[in-house]
């Protein structure tokens, strides 16, 4: 899998595809109904969450944009992907995230 960011839209691309896979509200509900939390609760740790929000991101883009989308359920859709996969497409959500939430103290001006 690939995961490509062009400014605010996130691709994947599985099996020589290219989805969609970015947040949506839909992504955000979908995730609750499945897991009884919300996306904020996640444990960036817990591979069954944040594949399924994976899922639920993409399932929701590629509706959002009218894409087919060729997986009926989280678990054939994560057996196309490696465990990295999943991890380098939540590091770009949280990297988005971060600067947009910056506390102040850590990552102000990188040096280097």
């Amino acid at each position: 899998m690939q995961t490509v960011m062009n400014e605010k839209e996130i691709t994947i691309a599985i099996k020589s595809k290219r989805y969609p896979c970015y947040p949506t509200a839909g992504a955000m509900l979908r995730f609750r109904r499945k897991k009884g939390k919300e996306v904020n609760n996640i444990d960036l740790g817990n591979i069954d969450e944040l594949g399924t929000y994976l899922w639920c991101c993409a399932a929701s883009a590629c509706r959002r944009e009218d894409v087919a989308f060729d997986f009926k359920d989280e678990q054939e859709f994560m057996d196309c992907l490696m465990p990295e996969d999943i991890t380098a497409w939540a590091k770009s959500l949280v990297g988005e995230r971060t600067g947009d939430t910056d506390d102040g103290d850590e990552k102000k001006s990188p040096s280097e």
